[in-house]
């Protein structure tokens, strides 16, 4: 896996992981809304990276899950957050993954007039 970008908004998860919030660029958005890469084979494949797009939810910082209390920890809160991901991790990203479902097909919109 091609490193994760660095020196941008990072968040640990009460599970261990990271949440790198993105801006959608044509590469990204063309990967439609959620790829998901596992390790391990048959049942005992576990999720190793998401990739969350096109609002997609995930939680925010400083909230807590239900299920342990745990809490979404930013590592630098004021690191930026409007960044792109690098063209080798996309590459990776679809080549590792499993393709979304069709029930994770992107809807267009547009911000109402009055936003």
């Amino acid at each position: 896996m091609p490193p994760l970008p660095g020196g941008v908004f990072t968040v640990d998860t009460p599970g261990k992981g990271l949440h790198i919030p993105f801006i959608h660029a044509p590469d990204t958005a063309a990967l439609n809304n959620t790829h998901v890469v596992r390790n391990g084979i048959g049942d005992d494949r576990k999720p190793i990276f998401e990739f969350k797009g096109h609002n997609a939810p995930w939680c925010a910082p400083a909230q807590r899950r239900d299920k342990d209390d745990g809490v979404y920890k930013p590592r630098d809160s004021k690191a930026p957050l409007s960044v792109g991901l690098p063209a080798d991790l996309i590459t990776w990203l679809v080549a590792h993954s499993e393709a979304p479902s069709t029930n994770h097909i992107p809807v267009k919109w547009d911000w109402d007039e009055d936003f």
